[in-house]
């Protein structure tokens, strides 16, 4: 969802919306299959409608619906506009199958600049050759190694042992979800995470996912972690502004071990996520698969919980009379049973936690969070403190959540 403050002229919007499409070849894509084979169809004229809806209530939920693969323009556009002619509100409705996180920042940054009359330079390669591409480049890799690194990783690995929820191994991985919003808005403490990555020379991203490890640990009362995240998959600087479906995901196992220093440990975390990054080319599905004989590909038996971070420099538009402003929906579907997403801005940092309500109600959530938030405020007074070391606010015997019965320790 995009908030549109001012008054946004719908001709123009629609405009912008069809030299977007007509731009990029995956926003013109339809599927079938061909024998037995799936293809992808480009075509080479499509016309995106805007729907525009003048109502002061709305549920934009009725305005999502499936897509026809095969038919159907994988791209929707509904403008929402109240008695306030200066408010509106755009929802753009992607198929994942065309679109991954990445990619809607990238359109709907595209998409203003069309509004306002801007050029763009046409892109050098389109999603087609990136495919075509990335078939052979596979074919080229030496994937036993890299899958053997991931068996090795996995091999005394146990599904149901150590987890807030228990495992789901032959779970489908959607859920009816819901989240709870945070936001870290002192400047001194975001300094202080900072001070943390660069004293220890790492990546913020390295520094907040350390810690909801650390978090997790404390949960779940293991020494044994594995969280999963996503990797943007645009491996070649001329992919990293190109939209489609990139994105990988690997399981990062660490052991966060009670008389590890907070700064120990985050060197571990660091050095398992580089060789993810290096070996990411060979699929969760494919690692399950193999663990598992076969039985199945879900991610759901390596990790319950996914961590991902995005950094933006900045949220709003350039002073102009309309701005655009990415608002994320309220969750009502999840693909996982607990998510946390990290946005970082230039004055502050946003924390989402998308969750499964059937795993985890409301109070839980908002109990891990400031729990997090406490293991943040510590880290950075002191980083070099040990994890056992590190107390919540939290008592772990009341959090209502599905914990698994097999604990390593408790802390």
């Amino acid at each position: 969802m995009i908030d549109i403050t001012g008054e946004v002229n719908p001709k123009r919007l629609e405009l912008a919306l069809n030299q977007l499409v007509s731009r990029y070849e995956i926003l013109r894509t339809n599927f079938d299959i061909v024998g037995d084979k799936p293809v992808q169809i480009i075509k080479e004229n499509v016309a995106v409608h805007l729907n525009i809806v003048k109502s002061e209530s709305y549920q934009i939920s009725d305005y999502i619906k499936p897509f026809n693969l095969k038919n159907d323009v994988l791209i929707r556009a509904t403008l929402f506009e109240t008695n306030e002619s200066a408010n509106a509100k755009l929802l753009l409705d992607l198929h994942h199958i065309v679109s991954d996180g990445l990619s809607v920042q990238i359109l709907i940054r595209e998409i203003v600049a069309f509004y306002f009359g801007e050029t763009l330079e046409l892109p050098e390669l389109q999603y087609k050759d990136y495919a075509c591409w990335e078939e052979k480049y596979r074919k080229s890799l030496d994937l036993e190694s890299k899958k053997k690194y991931w068996i090795e990783c996995f091999r005394d690995f146990e599904p149901n042992k150590g987890r807030i929820t228990q495992s789901g191994i032959n779970e489908s991985g959607v859920y009816k979800g819901s989240d709870v919003d945070e936001e870290i808005t002192d400047r001194e403490l975001l300094n202080a995470i900072n001070q943390v990555a660069l004293k220890n020379k790492t990546t913020l991203f390295i520094v907040y996912m350390t810690a909801l490890k650390v978090l997790y640990s404390k949960y779940a009362a293991t020494e044994d972690v594995t969280i999963g995240t996503p990797m943007h998959g645009r491996i070649s600087g001329e992919l990293s502004q190109m939209p489609g479906t990139f994105a990988v995901g690997v399981g990062i196992r660490s052991y966060p071990a009670a008389e590890k220093s907070f700064s120990e440990y985050m060197s571990e975390v660091k050095e398992v996520l580089v060789h993810g990054i290096e070996n990411q080319q060979c699929t969760i599905g494919e690692i399950v698969k193999e663990l598992t004989n076969g039985k199945t590909y879900e991610e759901s038996y390596l990790f319950d919980m996914v961590f991902t971070m995005f950094m933006i420099e900045d949220e709003d538009n350039e002073d102009r009379d309309v701005v655009f402003t990415f608002k994320e929906d309220k969750t009502t579907v999840e693909t996982h049973k607990i998510r946390m997403v990290i946005t970082v801005l230039p004055e502050r940092t946003k924390i989402k936690v998308k969750y499964a309500v059937d795993y985890f109600d409301e109070a839980t959530i908002k109990k891990l969070i400031s729990d997090y938030l406490q293991i943040m405020k510590i880290i950075t007074e002191n980083d070099s403190i040990k994890l056992k070391d590190i107390n919540l606010s939290t008592n772990v015997d009341d959090i209502e959540v599905t914990v698994s019965d097999n604990f390593d320790f408790d802390f």
